[in-house]
């Protein structure tokens, strides 16, 4: 009687899935390029870090000293995006490395159950089988440390004739954000990324096929990942065409992808309206546990629409 908690189908029409396809992302590198054309490999391998994390590892793995753009668009790895590996692979020590210094444990994958004795035994030969990788417990994983590789990006500036400056520059802070918020410092059970990003499923036990012995888990997070940002959901699947139903962007997945979002973003703020000395007076009050917007400088932007209506309803302004 549980329902299907599998996490691809959510995460398929996650930005996270979608990170290498984003047409934004992609004209702002072009442009950072544009603007400074002796940084090139510099910055592509910088961004790719984090948009294509596993294609940008396996080339640095291979000995490659930058992954560049016109990689990206012919790796299959990196068109992942940020597919299961780039978080449940990553080691115990997150929390202390950023922009895109991903640290991973060879052929470990790591999960938040199978801590203590009475949760149930991990059954691990299908994984072993099929991937080679093993399973095993990791605290990390349910923690928001895990998000701050790529979640935080310091970079390094340079002046108009591009000689760098020697100064950094903090682009995103996420992370950061949530460390320092009321969100993080509350006691010993602190809001962390996944409790929103990654809601558990609802509506009654939740069947998880882990092979023989088979149980049922009620605190299956959602692979949903729903952050801020309809549009740019949208213009992947503009941008892809033909190929989105390839990428598993179909039109029920994108939907409710959109919906997710929506929610988000009503969830995400409080907001209050009073009437002081004839002025009217608008309060947003952030429950988002991070700067409201937070991510990307440029995508910074939120909107208030205020609208007067009559005792019937109608719009007056």
């Amino acid at each position: 009687n549980g329902h299907d908690v599998n996490p691809t189908d959510e995460w398929r029409s996650s930005l996270m899935a979608n990170s290498a396809k984003d047409p934004f992302w992609r004209a702002k590198v072009a442009h950072e390029v544009a603007i400074n054309p002796d940084h090139q490999l510099e910055l592509e391998d910088k961004c790719t870090s984090c948009h294509a994390p596993l294609g940008h590892f396996n080339a640095h793995h291979l000995g490659e000293e930058h992954y560049a753009m016109a990689q990206l668009f012919q790796d299959s790895l990196a068109m992942d995006g940020v597919s299961c590996v780039a978080c449940h692979q990553q080691a115990p020590t997150v929390g202390n490395s950023f922009s895109g210094e991903l640290a991973f444990d060879s052929a470990m994958i790591y999960g938040q159950y199978g801590a203590g004795k009475d949760d149930p035994l991990l059954y691990d030969p299908p994984m072993i089988t099929y991937t080679g990788y093993n399973i095993g417990y990791g605290a990390h994983v349910d923690g928001s440390e895990v998000c701050a590789g790529c979640h935080s990006l310091v970079t390094q500036t340079a002046d108009l004739d591009g000689n760098l400056t020697g100064q950094d520059y903090v682009e995103q802070a996420t992370y950061h954000e949530w460390l320092n918020s009321a969100f993080a410092d509350d006691g010993e059970t602190p809001t962390e990324c996944q409790d929103c990003h990654m809601p558990d499923q609802v509506g009654g036990a939740c069947g998880f096929y882990t092979g023989p012995p088979f149980f049922e888990r009620d605190d299956v997070g959602a692979h949903s990942f729903a952050g801020g940002n309809t549009w740019v959901l949208n213009a992947i699947v503009e941008d892809l065409g033909d190929d989105a139903s390839f990428y598993g962007l179909t039109t029920d997945r994108v939907d409710a992808a959109n919906a997710r979002t929506e929610q988000m973003l009503r969830d995400a703020s409080d907001m209050e309206l009073s009437i002081e000395g004839g002025d009217l007076k608008v309060r947003v009050v952030n429950q988002s546990g991070h700067s409201l917007p937070t991510g990307y400088p440029e995508g910074r932007r939120m909107w208030i629409n205020v609208q007067f209506l009559d005792d019937s309803g109608g719009l007056i302004a």
